[in-house]
């Protein structure tokens, strides 16, 4: 993203959506370093085993993997759901210690039945960790042992993620680098899409900040500009953002009889708007090409086992602050070309 719009900027200092009273926090810089804590806190209590979603993206379990964890997939639906089933018969085979980890994909939030699922896990002796990163705008509390949530995948931050816990854990957080170049990537393109820069060489500097970001998972702490970020942004604007410009995309894919994962509600507020369309990777070549760039989740994953077939019809498309009901006009037309 580039930078935030100075109206989704709060002056005052804004408590976070994900902070909940009475837990107990830590900011890292990625996702990827928050489940690497976890992974380090729960291996000192005997954990090697861990139950996740066989769809998901490697980055979720390759904390664990490249420690030497056992990891399972059980399944997730047709809609992305947690087959609740599945899980729970993997959950009862287990013998010793283990952990599982659940995820509530694009933007649905925790009722009835995941809280109870949740205490269902504890009830049969497993760790939970509930992966928020989808739903930072409202994560509302599942009951896991432990929260994550990665957050430049959905707000105007270079880095930064979230561990939550209720318990006395004492997250061990090496000591602050530089505010990432991705801040300096954000900068140059909203100097480009500002009019003041022709080239656009932000690319160039958000592969190689990404690369850097991304080069190991040793748990570090934001940065100055991140955790300035994170107390400043207006989060009631942003979720109204969001829930619009999906309202008025959601109304237009349905129209053209498309199929919608996770259409918009009071419950729900899109990460994108994920459909189901024949041959996903060549609509989004084609939308790409009219200038509409809409993320797949997720490629097939190399780090599980014994995969049966990946789904290939699932595409995102955006819906955040950046955009406005033209745009969400635009890219159903877009759609409509490329699907054609």
């Amino acid at each position: 993203m580039e930078l935030v719009e100075t109206e989704f900027i709060m002056a005052g200092l804004e408590t976070p959506p994900w902070e909940i009273p009475g837990a107990q926090f830590g900011y890292v810089e990625t996702g990827r370093q928050a489940l690497a804590l976890l992974a380090d806190e729960l291996a000192s209590d005997g954990h090697r085993t861990l139950l996740a979603p066989d769809y998901l993206c490697d980055t979720m379990i390759s904390p664990f993997v490249t420690r030497g964890w056992s990891v399972t997939g059980y399944r997730m639906t047709s809609a992305l759901d947690i087959d609740h089933s599945d899980l729970l018969a993997h959950a009862h085979a287990q013998v010793g210690p283990f952990t599982v980890l659940l995820g509530l994909y694009f933007g649905r939030e925790p009722d009835n039945a995941y809280r109870a699922l949740v205490d269902e896990l504890h009830h049969i002796g497993a760790r939970v960790i509930d992966d928020e990163t989808h739903r930072v705008l409202r994560p509302r509390n599942s009951g896991a042992d432990f929260a994550i949530g990665s957050l430049r995948k959905t707000l105007p931050l270079a880095d930064g993620a979230y561990v939550r816990s209720f318990g006395n854990q004492d997250f061990s957080i090496g000591p602050v680098r530089p505010d990432s170049r991705r801040w300096a990537a954000m900068d140059e393109k909203r100097r480009y899409l500002d009019g003041e820069l022709k080239e656009k060489t932000f690319k160039t500097l958000f592969r190689e900040a990404n690369t850097e970001l991304e080069a190991d998972d040793l748990a570090r702490a934001i940065g100055a500009r991140t955790r300035e970020g994170i107390g400043h942004l207006d989060y009631e604007q942003l979720r109204k953002s969001r829930v619009s410009n999906a309202l008025v995309l959601d109304a237009e894919l349905e129209r053209l009889h498309i199929t919608r994962l996770n259409p918009p509600g009071p419950t729900l507020i899109p990460s994108h708007l994920v459909i189901s369309v024949d041959n996903a990777a060549a609509v989004q070549h084609r939308m790409a090409e009219m200038g509409v760039y809409c993320p797949i989740h997720w490629p097939r994953s190399e780090l599980l086992t014994d995969l049966g077939s990946w789904p290939s019809t699932y595409l995102s498309l955006p819906v955040d602050h950046r955009y406005d009901a033209t745009d969400m006009l635009r890219i159903a037309f877009s759609l409509v070309e490329a699907t054609s």
